[in-house]
């Protein structure tokens, strides 16, 4: 019996040159590759549509483009594998020759997945309008001029936390504590944190 082929998504990040050259020479692989099936790829500003059915994502470039794909995929996660043509690479840590040396390996299912924490921020703006995004890395929450005071009730789970008065906050999960929060003078999380 043939195993079932392995359904990726792309997201391209960008349209950096240097993306668009990889993403092109990424394509004319998996062509190659039996087994392989390409079922959608996507910029970073194009909404994934919830019902396509894909196994893992492939994101192209930095780690703010393994940011934006989170966010971009929503509720519906998948496994991501960040292909890293940024500088930095710590969500990104595979080479695009490393990942296909790997691709045999993820078409058999041998890879381990690493869950990370997600937060759903929701804004209450004064004029009633409430804007909602996901996110794994932080949320900054800033005055809109300089001078200004902040007012922010907390609240977790539905329980009443605290009230801040302050000129901004930093929410971060445990991938985001190295980030923003590290050089605010905030603590280096545990990863595996829940």
């Amino acid at each position: 019996m043939k195993d079932p082929d392995l359904r990726i998504i792309v997201l391209t990040g960008s349209d950096r040159p240097d993306i668009q050259a990889a993403w092109e020479d990424l394509r004319a692989y998996l062509h190659t590759v039996r087994g392989v099936v390409l079922v959608g790829v996507f910029s970073s500003d194009e909404p994934i549509p919830e019902d396509l059915a894909g196994d893992i994502v492939v994101v192209l470039g930095g780690d703010g483009s393994v940011l934006r794909g989170c966010r971009q995929l929503g509720r519906r996660q998948l496994p991501i594998i960040g292909v890293n043509l940024g500088r930095l690479g710590f969500l990104t840590d595979l080479s695009p020759s490393e990942f296909r040396k790997g691709l045999p390996g993820l078409k058999r299912g041998q890879f381990q997945t690493v869950e990370h924490l997600m937060f759903e921020c929701h804004h209450h703006r004064a004029d009633g309008t409430v804007i909602t995004d996901l996110g794994l890395n932080e949320v900054n929450v800033t005055a809109a001029g300089s001078m200004k005071m902040l007012y922010i009730h907390l609240k977790i789970d539905d329980m009443d936390v605290t009230t801040y008065s302050c000129d901004g906050l930093i929410i971060s999960t445990p991938v985001g504590s190295t980030a923003h929060n590290l050089s605010a003078g905030g603590p280096i999380l545990r990863q595996e944190l829940q």
